[in-house]
């Protein structure tokens, strides 16, 4: 993708299919380089740039954390929908010890 595109908002950047992955409820996890901050999941979107670009140093990348990437590359290409996104996603966070009650 060409560095001019990640300008646009994501819904620009990965065409029309964005609205197919919202999901309810949203997941609550603490990430950031540290831990030390709380973000709000509601899209596959969010969810893969926390696990890309915000997944805490000491939290361990299991066998889950992949799978959950693996999912959402799927999901945002259009080849899964938003709750096997969101259900990936939140046992990468439990596995890690990061999901948020």
């Amino acid at each position: 993708m060409p560095r001019s595109a990640w300008n646009k908002p994501p819904s620009l950047r990965f065409g029309s299919v964005m609205a197919n992955y919202g999901w309810k409820p949203g997941v609550s996890v603490h990430a950031g380089k540290y831990g030390g901050m709380r973000y709000f999941i509601t899209d596959a979107v969010k969810a893969a740039d926390v696990l890309l670009h915000h997944w805490p140093v000491r939290a361990p990348k299991g066998q889950k954390h992949l799978v959950a990437r693996l999912t959402l590359l799927k999901c945002l290409e259009g080849k899964c929908d938003a709750d096997t996104a969101r259900q990936a996603f939140v046992e990468a966070a439990e596995e890690a010890g990061i999901l948020a009650r």
